[in-house]
């Protein structure tokens, strides 16, 4: 599962490059979770149940340049712009998870 969050396109959106929801290939878009300030091994519960654990940052790759002025993936990477990067995440329980619904982050 790959996660992001709706500050973070705001602000690869605002450097000139397309970007919403979706575009980078997530699962899962959050709001209110600043991708910079997690860790692997950090869970979120997310809406009726579900828990996920983060495992590693997601790497860009050339199957989404198309969405960057001239390619340029290296906008979301972990090692030039951690607040601005994807998280990969495994489930830990299963839940329901709907629009809206609150992410409380439990640190490893």
């Amino acid at each position: 599962m790959s996660l992001y969050s709706v500050e973070s396109i705001g602000r690869v959106a605002a450097d000139g490059h397309v970007a919403f929801p979706g575009a980078f290939g997530e699962n899962l878009t959050l709001e209110g979770i600043e991708m910079g300030s997690l860790a692997a091994g950090d869970r979120l519960a997310i809406g009726d149940g579900l828990v996920i654990e983060l495992t590693k940052h997601a790497q860009p790759c050339q199957t989404i340049a198309h969405w960057f002025k001239r390619r340029r993936i290296a906008r979301i990477s972990a090692k030039v712009h951690p607040e601005d990067a994807r998280w990969y995440a495994r489930v830990i329980q299963e839940g329901l998870v709907r629009t809206g619904d609150a992410v409380k982050v439990q640190r490893a």
